[in-house]
């Protein structure tokens, strides 16, 4: 039976993209406020120009660009350019009974150098500091969860200029109290879009549960080029009923997931557990409208669970071979984390 909400979707839908009023007989379009929550714009942000309608916790912002001269400093221009690099400063409110963990996500360009994030007490003392990030071969958003408890500022430092910086997103996150299974891996981080952020570190042993199996088969990160196969195997100890191979994708189009071939049988398509259309992460790429074709041309460049069900039928008692294929129309990707949970036949 078709919905009777249909028209007044699709009326909602042409008004907001036409930029025309609903009638007053269907459902209005309102604005979702951010009070706690900003998504900068780069080109603004480095021009340093004003940032109007910060959230509260954020005081106010600076942009300061180090650059070193070769001749005082005795460096080759070479090391000098090396060493330059962007600082973005977030000045806080102390205000941490509303943001005492701040969620950020740094998208940048590829290129030469990495970034990373800190946060500061003015007397110098460091809160947290994440790990270097930024890929020189591919757009790249890393997501980092700061902890801000005493600090006075939180700084994003960016390699050269600070021009790799496509797109920056910050919110402020709160502790809720959930209910968490004794026997089973830790609850994930959820983000501002509801993704889920593992924070365990990959496993290196095979784990049995009742008759299910859990095997890291590659920690990764590698890339997968269209054309350059990629190939993992594995050895299976007797023949399953069934399985499901897990791994993390990074740079994908969402049209265009990796495919994958077990044992020279092809397999059906992937199933991405695709995040909120509002995360900045979501990126659309670098070609001209005349010359895209059916697909979207966009890309999320942070990283997302991909899963495919295996039947036993494809499975095999000793050698398997797993093979991993990027479309010839797609970009290059990164993946990580693949993993195997098997069932057995008892």
């Amino acid at each position: 039976m078709r919905s009777k909400f249909l028209p007044h979707l699709i009326a909602l839908v042409a008004a907001a993209l036409l930029g025309t009023t609903a009638s007053a007989e269907q459902s209005q379009l309102r604005q979702q406020g951010t009070t706690f929550a900003i998504r900068f714009d780069p080109i603004q942000l480095l021009a340093e120009r004003p940032v109007n309608a910060l959230p509260m916790w954020i005081q106010s912002v600076s942009v300061q660009h180090h650059r070193f001269d070769s001749t005082t400093l005795n460096l080759s221009r070479a090391e000098a350019t090396r060493l330059r690099h962007t600082s973005v400063r977030l000045h806080l409110r102390k205000l941490n009974f509303l943001a005492q963990t701040v969620e950020l996500r740094v998208t940048l360009a590829p290129g030469i150098g990495q970034a990373s994030v800190a946060s500061w007490t003015e007397t110098g003392t460091q809160v947290y500091h994440s790990k270097p990030f930024g890929s020189q071969d591919a757009a790249s958003t890393e997501t980092v969860f700061a902890s801000t408890e005493g600090a006075d500022y939180m700084e994003i430092d960016l390699p050269g200029d600070g021009s790799r910086l496509t797109g920056l997103f910050a919110s402020a996150m709160r502790y809720a109290k959930v209910l968490q299974a004794v026997d089973f891996n830790a609850a994930p981080i959820a983000d501002a879009f509801g993704n889920s952020i593992s924070t365990l570190p990959p496993r290196v042993e095979d784990r049995y549960l009742w008759n299910r199996v859990e095997a890291p088969l590659d920690a990764g990160p590698f890339t997968l080029t269209a054309g350059q196969p990629q190939a993992i195997e594995f050895e299976l100890a007797s023949h399953p009923a069934c399985a499901v191979i897990s791994f993390e994708v990074r740079n994908v189009v969402a049209e265009m997931p990796p495919v994958l071939e077990l044992n020279e049988t092809d397999l059906p398509a992937v199933s991405l557990s695709l995040p909120d259309l509002a995360d900045p992460a979501w990126h659309s790429r670098d070609e001209p409208a005349a010359q895209a074709s059916v697909n979207s041309l966009l890309r999320y460049t942070g990283w997302i669970r991909v899963q495919q069900f295996l039947p036993g039928t494809v499975l095999q008692k000793g050698k398997n071979l797993l093979q991993l294929t990027q479309p010839l129309e797609g970009e290059s990707i990164e993946i990580r984390r693949v993993e195997l949970q098997l069932r057995s036949r008892r």
